[in-house]
């Protein structure tokens, strides 16, 4: 695929949409144009030199074949030009271009959906998103491969036809033009009712596979309770809506058919009865009837074949509206890359509420200092994660700002930004590929050593080793092949080869037994040091460690000190950290 530059904004209108990637092959669109219509002319081009062969055959003096041989001469080129060269031309077109516009409206949707806020991926499931684009590329392609040369083709029958049988008389040419207007009429206003049923349809499908990937991602849940069956029934339900919506729209096709297959009747028994009384040759006629029996079924084609193509532009609009959201967070466009020397984190009057009205920060101030290491522990719903997330700029703030180092991160770039920033999550998720990629993630540039070493501190390298291909092990789907403490060592190892000034730990350690936490906090203290730290955890392994914890209460209001000071201090501290409860865990 040629280099090209990704657009932070894409046209939500669909034919916008694909002319933003015809742009830059207009010139072989053009040609590709330029040849349907071409292609378009055959029919009329071969009933006319029949009728030059049939008229020539009567006129012609007893062995004269010169009709006969200019005939067969025509014939063959009105083949080759108007056939099979238009052919080659949009096969060859297609051949060279498609790969390259399918090709860019995948990378151009996934580099954007990629951008999107998170609330958009949690809307949405995985497999729907990678369906969606797919679906959009490939009913693009049909559009522009299929669907558009067709309907030039056909198009142009109609008006090809009017210039022919106007040569033979003006008067059947005005019948035409009247029984076209109403067989374009008539097919205009039933095919408008047929995009609404069209739409419904595609509707219908797309509730349909939403409930199978639904289930398809809840699976372990389906059998766990033994809800298999009545999963199917309920998928029936959908399936048949999606059934009478099918219906509804085929019985609307056939109607229209039947109309369009009665207007042909009545004009052929019409124009056959004036060709008759104004006693034209016989050529003439077999071109004026020929004609109209291609334009009837040129008309009957472009029906169905607009149903097709109605079918195909619902399915990229729902695409469309569903995949291009607007992106909430937008590098500003002076935003350097940020520069850390200390790791200092300042919040300042900081405001910030969900967009459903939740406030979760209200004028809200604190300041931390370099290489200081900050417990965070809370009920859920208190802000803990929401901190986390304001620090990478995952969220807007309503009001107030957010320096690391002096600068706000508002106005820095958000790349350089989380590059300074190592996570290690709750759920450590690894993609389908081998160990030396996932863990070198973090630093793409890291050399097959530095990834090892990584891992060694991690604590990682031992079982790495034992597996079968090593570090070009592939792990599964989710890294489900690997143990939650295997995981978790990974994500470690990963963070450690970012070598970030500021690390976030969110819930680490909450899936581990005790004894795998044990043997992972030697390889997380020495991740920690000399290292600014945010820990969210209710474990008192790490709290006691922390220079100062911050206590999320329920009314909003945060609270501050020591892992000592906060038990004595504090009515709520106690009870998140389970000490309340007699228990050493999680709450």
């Amino acid at each position: 695929m040629q280099n090209h530059s990704i657009p932070t904004s894409l046209p939500t209108r669909l034919w916008p949409f694909i002319a933003h990637f015809l742009r830059p092959y207009w010139a072989a669109f053009v040609v590709l144009i330029g040849a349907s219509l071409l292609g378009g002319l055959w029919g009329p081009f071969h009933l006319w030199i029949t009728k030059y062969v049939v008229d020539g055959s009567k006129t012609a003096l007893p062995g004269d074949l010169s009709f006969l041989r200019w005939g067969s001469l025509l014939w063959v080129l009105n083949f080759m030009i108007f056939n099979i060269i238009t052919w080659l031309v949009k096969t060859h077109l297609h051949r060279r271009y498609q790969p390259l516009i399918k090709n860019r409206i995948i990378e151009e949707m996934f580099a954007y959906t990629t951008r999107a806020h998170f609330g958009f991926f949690q809307q949405r499931h995985s497999g729907r998103l990678e369906k969606e684009i797919v679906t959009l590329a490939n009913t693009v392609e049909r559009l522009l491969e299929t669907y558009l040369p067709e309907l030039i083709h056909t198009l142009i029958m109609p008006s090809a036809t009017l210039v022919t049988v106007w040569s033979v008389d003006m008067r059947l040419a005005t019948l035409l033009i009247v029984w076209l207007t109403v067989l374009f009429v008539v097919s205009y206003k039933r095919s408008k009712n047929l995009l609404t049923l069209s739409d419904e349809h595609t509707f219908r499908e797309a509730q349909t596979s939403g409930q199978l990937v639904d289930v398809y991602a809840n699976i372990h849940s389906v059998r766990f309770f033994n809800n298999g069956s009545y999963e199917v029934n309920r998928l029936r339900r959908f399936l048949d809506k999606t059934r009478a919506a099918f219906q509804q729209m085929k019985g609307y096709v056939i109607t229209l058919h039947t109309l369009q297959g009665g207007l042909l009747a009545i004009m052929l028994a019409v124009m056959s009865y004036c060709l008759i009384l104004l006693k034209v040759t016989t050529g003439e006629f077999i071109l004026v009837i020929g004609l109209i029996i291609r334009v009837g079924n040129t008309m009957w084609y472009t029906t169905g074949l607009l149903n097709e193509v109605t079918l195909g532009v619902g399915r990229c609009q729902q695409s469309l509206n569903s995949l291009l959201v607007p992106h909430e967070i937008i590098d500003n466009v002076a935003a350097q890359p940020i520069k850390l020397t200390q790791g200092a984190i300042q919040f300042e009057k900081v405001s910030f509420s969900y967009p459903n009205g939740e406030q979760v920060f209200d004028n809200f101030s604190l300041q931390i200092k370099p290489l200081e290491k900050i417990g965070l522990v809370g009920f859920s719903g208190t802000g803990k994660s929401t901190f986390f997330n304001l620090i990478l700029r995952l969220f807007e703030l309503d009001s107030g700002q957010i320096l690391i180092d002096g600068q706000d991160i508002a106005q820095v770039t958000q790349a350089s930004l989380r590059q300074q920033i190592a996570i290690i999550p709750q759920e450590t998720v690894l993609f389908h590929r081998s160990i030396l990629e996932n863990i070198r993630y973090s630093r793409r540039d890291a050399t097959d050593e530095e990834v090892m070493e990584a891992a060694r501190q991690a604590g990682a390298h031992d079982f790495i080793m034992k597996m079968p291909a090593g570090y070009h092990s592939m792990v599964a789907e989710r890294g489900a092949q690997l143990s939650g403490g295997q995981r978790q060592r990974i994500s470690i190892a990963r963070a450690i080869l970012t070598n970030a000034p500021i690390l976030i730990l969110d819930e680490a350690t909450s899936g581990l037994d005790c004894i795998t936490e044990q043997k992972i906090y030697a390889s997380l203290e020495q991740l920690m040091a000399n290292r600014t730290t945010l820990v969210i955890t209710h474990r008192l392994t790490l709290l006691p460690t922390m220079d100062r914890i911050l206590v999320f209460n329920e009314d909003k209001t945060i609270e501050s000190g020591s892992h000592q000071n906060l038990l004595q201090s504090s009515k709520y501290y106690a009870k998140m950290t389970c000490i309340g409860a007699g228990l050493e865990g999680d709450f």
